[in-house]
């Protein structure tokens, strides 16, 4: 029905958005307040020390890389399995 049509639409936006927003978001944090954190700010560095702390300095931008291909690869399998 075009019900159905536009309100895929609305859901198909809304997940690309969320999709995209959450990682560089969190990309956001890492490259605003990591500076912060390696010079020793306990506060930063216990809530942001996750994000940067596993990659090497120069290579934050693949977190939200990183982040996108698990959302993909997570979210593909309900769109694959046909019942």
């Amino acid at each position: 029905t075009p019900r159905y049509k536009l309100d895929a639409l609305w859901v198909a936006v809304a997940g690309a958005g969320y999709a995209l927003s959450v990682p560089y978001g969190f990309y956001y944090l890492v490259r605003k307040f990591m500076h912060y954190g390696l010079k020793g700010d306990r506060e930063v560095q216990g809530a942001l020390s996750w994000m940067y702390a596993p990659y090497r300095r120069g290579y934050e931008w693949w977190m939200p890389v990183e982040m996108i291909r698990i959302m993909l690869l997570t979210s593909a399998v309900g769109f694959m399995i046909r019942v």
